[in-house]
């Protein structure tokens, strides 16, 4: 059995075996190793001889260093000790962040918990190692099925573990669509919940809403399966108590509604990008699909049918996505559609537009879902194969 080892020791055998040539420095991240341990990886890799190297950093850290790699006596291949020191040294980045904190709820001080968690989930998924593809088990699936029929029909579902942004002006109904998908994910997996972070209306309204959208749902599945948060929360916290819910719960689906509320501050591509790439980090890590429901951009969606660029900071949307949808109801807003419109404008009727599919398009390409439209329920559950509309990019 290999002796366990702290931080400071793992430093000092990596410096060790890099001062001994038997690890080339390029290989280690000099912040990786503990205080002055670090200095001697860019000397190496200057080369820089030992002798210099003592008089640049100071005997003790070398003649440690030396002392440690020597009395390894070749346990594990010396590239394995530096995967030990990249997951200790997380640990102790980790640990600089939240012990401040600590000490502040010690004091009797006021922290946000929900950012100790943050950064304590680093340590659930902090993988970092290449594993070969033999001990990768296949997924049968990347399309999971929602019980949305017009949705499961036209598109395949939802993308497993990945993030599905859905837009529309306000208005439209996507808060609804979203509450929709929901419900029928919790009457199609029973045995799963479903976690809404509702960031614009109250627990009470989305209740509301969701009784609304189907008056059959049962008192049990409100009480069981569907989980709701409305406080107001940065994107932070949402990773925070979303990850809590699923080592906690088994979940088929999180909803956020909506994005630009995540943002603290002024607006931006940078920290829109930051909202983007954490929920698909945060899809990916705890494997289970989210929902993030999104505003369009008014200073260039003017109306007509909506496309991808549309979206507020429309590049990091496409590019963190797997799927993009876009709701589109030209009876449930007032702007100038007609011109550009190659969708039939029916009463009673909308469009679930499928404007992006990371892997692939169930009909061959982009295109849109008419779906019945009803004022007081919101989108209907039926779209039948004349019900697809294709769209040019």
């Amino acid at each position: 059995t290999i002796k366990e080892r702290s931080w400071l020791e793992s430093s000092e055998i990596v410096a060790g075996l890099i001062l001994l040539d038997k690890l080339q420095p390029t290989v280690v991240n000099p912040s990786d190793l503990y205080m002055e341990y670090k200095e001697i990886i860019p000397l190496k890799r200057d080369g820089i001889s030992n002798e210099e190297i003592i008089t640049r950093v100071g005997l003790t850290p070398v003649t440690t260093a030396l002392r440690a790699a020597k009395t390894i006596n070749g346990e594990i291949e010396p590239l394995v000790w530096v995967s030990i020191l990249e997951k200790l040294a997380v640990k102790a980045r980790v640990a600089s962040k939240v012990m401040p904190k600590i000490e502040k709820l010690q004091r009797g001080e006021h922290v946000d918990v929900n950012e100790v968690l943050a950064d304590l989930s680093v340590l659930e998924h902090n993988a970092g190692e290449l594993i070969p593809l033999s001990e990768v088990k296949p997924t049968k699936a990347v399309w999971i099925k929602t019980g949305y029929r017009p949705l499961d029909f036209h598109v395949g579902g939802v993308p497993d573990a990945s993030l599905t942004i859905l837009a529309a002006s306000p208005g439209i109904g996507k808060t609804t669509l979203a509450i929709k998908i929901a419900i029928e994910m919790v009457k199609k997996y029973t045995s799963k919940k479903v976690a809404i972070f509702t960031l614009e209306m109250t627990n009470g309204q989305i209740c509301k809403r969701a009784i609304e959208v189907d008056d059959t749902l049962s008192d049990e599945d409100k009480r069981k399966n569907i989980l709701i948060a409305d406080a107001t929360m940065n994107v932070k916290q949402v990773f925070a108590i979303a990850s809590q819910a699923a080592a906690k719960y088994s979940l088929s689906l999180i909803v956020v509604d909506y994005a630009d509320l995540l943002v603290s501050g002024d607006q931006s591509e940078a920290t829109m990008g930051v909202i983007y790439r954490t929920l698909q980090q945060l899809a990916k890590q705890i494997g289970v699909p989210v929902l993030l429901v999104s505003q369009l951009n008014r200073g260039t969606y003017g109306g007509g049918i909506p496309k991808v660029n549309h979206i507020r900071y429309s590049g990091m949307a496409e590019a963190c996505a797997a799927s993009i949808l876009l709701a589109y109801n030209p009876f449930n807003i007032l702007a100038d559609f007609g011109r550009q419109d190659s969708l039939p404008i029916i009463e009673g009727m909308a469009y679930l537009i499928v404007g992006k599919s990371k892997y692939g398009y169930k009909r061959g390409s982009p295109g849109a879902i008419q779906i019945e439209w009803d004022g007081a329920f919101g989108w209907g559950n039926e779209s039948k194969k004349e019900n697809w509309f294709v769209l040019a990019s």
